[in-house]
């Protein structure tokens, strides 16, 4: 059989196996790795009501400051994989989505919590302040852990 420091190692890592399935679960429904492109409107609801809190960064591809945005977005994505949803929207192709958001220039990044927008991000931010940003937010859904 089992000794009790073999036994207690079993049961720390099928305790710490069932504290990240719940963190997941409340945080987000489904977890996506790194920056999902939304195509459309019914994408866009399912991303909102994915996770409970989610970005949405609205760009262009002629804009240069979404360009440069892009890589900052992907790498702060990457750290927060199952703790938030990070979503990019082409006005472009879906400005019917600029539309319903009032987004009015590009890139702007929305903020929502449980589903609704609480947050606009107009323009280019900086890695430590959308780092900060997104932590702040993450804290609010107690998904900062």
């Amino acid at each position: 059989m089992y000794g009790d420091e073999e036994l207690s190692s079993i049961l720390d890592k099928k305790l710490e196996e069932i504290l990240k399935r719940r963190s997941v679960s409340v945080c987000c429904s489904k977890v996506y790795e790194g920056v999902i492109e939304i195509t459309g409107i019914k994408e866009l609801e399912e991303a909102i009501n994915t996770c409970r809190t989610v970005f949405v960064n609205f760009y262009s591809i002629t804009c240069p400051y979404c360009e440069m945005f892009h890589p900052i977005f992907s790498e702060v994505a990457k750290k927060f994989i199952g703790k938030a949803l990070f979503a990019r929207v082409n006005v472009s192709y879906n400005p019917e989505l600029a539309y319903i958001y009032n987004i009015m220039a590009t890139p702007t990044t929305l903020v929502f919590i449980d589903g609704k927008p609480v947050l606009s991000i107009p323009g280019y931010v900086p890695y430590d302040v959308f780092l900060n940003i997104v932590e702040k937010a993450l804290r609010r859904t107690n998904c900062l852990n």
